[in-house]
Order: C-alpha cells, then structure tokens, then sequence
C-alpha cells in the first residue's frame, strides 16, 4: 500500500546498516525486520505506492482550502503518519507540562511553505517562553552522583557541570 513508501525510504537510508547486521543490534525495535521486508518489494509496487501518494498529497492540499496552516493536538496522532507521507510541514510546539509528560501542539502548512509554519512557530514560542523553563534536578538520581542532592554531568569537553 501507500505505505510502502515510507517502508523502502526508511529501508533505502539504513540500507548499509541492514546489510552489514549492524541493524540487528537495535534492541526493543521493529525496524530491522522493516528494512529486511522493504527488500523484497518490487519496483511495481513501489510505483503503484508513490502514485497512491501523489494522489494522498493532492487530496491533502485540497482539504486545507483557504487556510493557511491548521494546528494539531499535541504531536499531531495520525497527522503525522500522513504529513511524513505527503511532505507537508508539520512542526511541533511545546505549550508547557502536565506533571513530567511535557504538552505541546503541532501546526501542519500547506505543501512546501515550510516559512508559514515555522513563522507562527516561532510568535507562538515567543509569547509562550516555554522553551525557557528548566526542570528542577536537584532530586534527581543520578547514577554516581554524591547523596547531598548535587547532580553533576558532563558536557562536550568531558568536563563536569554543576547542574545546581
């Protein structure tokens, strides 16, 4: 079906990857069984699927009639299956959290106009400042870490940071 697009891309970008086993040490993953199943699809197939996606992509554009961009809750469910499919522009913007599972909302753009979506991206994350809050890490266990509730990383240069 029209997802075999997105199933012989995938496959096509970790080809080498599959070939060499180096896939196959993917723990808890579906996608090396994915990336060998996409091998035996036949060029037929995957021309019936991209015209299939063509007509998705059309379909797609039309619905977004006079509008601009739509928003999406949270990462967007099964918008984002087809705006990986069509190639619209899909951006997701966190809003703030809801305990420690942060929230968030998607904004999908007509085909090509990626300056839309990131344009209202990025009013919506100047008003909303919320990629300027830091979680409290002080209670944080941390593997290594001194019991006094210090968290300590490492950044690029290997050197440790205080987080406190």
């Amino acid at each position: 079906g029209v997802d075999d697009c997105l199933t012989v891309e995938a496959a096509a970008a970790f080809d080498q990857l599959t070939r060499s086993g180096e896939a196959d040490t993917m723990e808890n993953s579906f996608w090396p069984s994915i990336f060998r199943q996409a091998m035996f699809l036949t060029g037929v197939d995957y021309i019936q699927a991209m015209r299939v996606r063509t007509k998705v992509m059309r379909t797609f554009e039309e619905e977004f009639g006079d509008f601009d961009l739509f928003v999406a809750p949270d990462r967007g469910g099964f918008t984002l299956f087809i705006t990986n499919l069509t190639g619209h522009p899909q951006l997701y913007v966190p809003t703030g959290a809801q305990g420690v599972r942060g929230r968030g909302v998607s904004l999908v753009g007509r085909l090509y106009d990626d300056e839309t979506v990131l344009g209202v991206g990025t009013l919506l994350q100047e008003k909303l400042q919320v990629h300027l809050n830091r979680p409290d890490l002080r209670n944080l266990p941390v593997e290594g870490s001194p019991n006094d509730g210090t968290v300590t990383t490492w950044d690029a240069g290997t050197n440790p940071v205080s987080l406190l």
